[in-house]
């Protein structure tokens, strides 16, 4: 009789998968021009993970996201900051906003430890809503100059957006070139 329970008991544990790299779409999308109707000095976008692979846990350990963007945008006389409100714990939410040279970075924060990461669970039809990403323009507008932004991406030179996951207890890099999508960008 003990034979027959621990099969059923075995089959039940393996219907969560702690071991396997969790996988995820990660988009940008919503992007807004301008604070009011007349003056467009400001870009805001969102940027969302879906969870695309369950029963696999995804335990968010951090990510940084890394952009370029058009050249002719002058870097020098744009603000960069991490607005709005998040699904992530404050600790997990991107920090360091910064510009170099055509690269937008948003830093990773600290990694919490396995057990202390945020479980993805898709957070409604968009995912998990990661930050927004606000740039102003400090010396004009982005009316005749396109933003043109793309993610840095592997097989890019570094930086490059990166994913970090807890598999088992391992802090694991799960980024996947494919997953990086951009939508509805409008400029």
């Amino acid at each position: 009789m003990k034979y027959k329970l621990i099969p059923l008991l075995f089959l039940a544990v393996l219907s969560t998968s702690y071991s396997q790299n969790p996988t995820y779409n990660l988009v940008a999308k919503n992007f807004s021009l301008g604070d009011s109707l007349t003056v467009h000095d400001m870009i805001k976008f969102d940027i969302y993970v879906t969870h695309t692979n369950p029963p696999t846990v995804y335990e968010y350990a951090g990510g940084q996201y890394m952009f370029n963007f058009n050249t002719a945008v002058s870097s020098s006389g744009i603000e960069l900051k991490i607005t709005g409100n998040s699904d992530l714990p404050i600790e997990l939410k991107p920090r360091g906003p910064s510009i170099n040279g055509s690269q937008i970075r948003l830093g990773v924060n600290s990694f919490p430890g396995a057990g202390n990461g945020f479980i993805m669970t898709g957070n409604g039809p968009n995912g998990t809503y990661i930050c927004q990403v606000r740039l102003r323009n400090l010396g004009g507008t982005f009316n005749n100059v396109p933003l043109n932004l793309q993610w840095r991406d592997l097989p890019s030179s570094n930086p490059v957006t990166r994913l970090y996951a807890y598999v088992v207890t391992t802090n694991t890099d799960i980024t996947t070139p494919l997953h990086i999508l951009f939508k509805e960008e409008m400029f």
